[in-house]
């Protein structure tokens, strides 16, 4: 985590794919104000080597993204972040 009580913008991503959801990079842009997910998703399977991160194409409306998600089967059951103390944290912001 960086400052005290403060998540990183990274922070805010893992939790966010703790949580079972995908992320795309329009989403990311929309919900953590990054352009660079890749970049962001890289530095976060650095940090963790222990998670599962997992990517794809997405071919949709002549266009071609790549979809980001954490592999649950993987991971221990007490690696993941409850709803509630994630729900704590505004996405949008820094």
């Amino acid at each position: 985590m960086g400052r005290i009580g403060v998540m990183t913008q990274n922070d805010r991503i893992l939790a966010y794919l703790k949580l079972g959801y995908s992320l795309t990079g329009l989403e990311a842009l929309e919900l953590f104000q990054t352009m660079k997910i890749s970049t962001r998703i890289s530095e976060i399977r650095r940090d963790n080597p222990g998670l599962d991160i997992r990517d794809e194409f997405v071919h949709k409306n002549g266009k071609s993204f790549k979809k980001y998600w954490l592999h649950r089967e993987k991971l221990e059951g007490d690696m993941f972040l409850s709803e509630d103390s994630v729900k704590q944290h505004e996405w949008s912001k820094a």
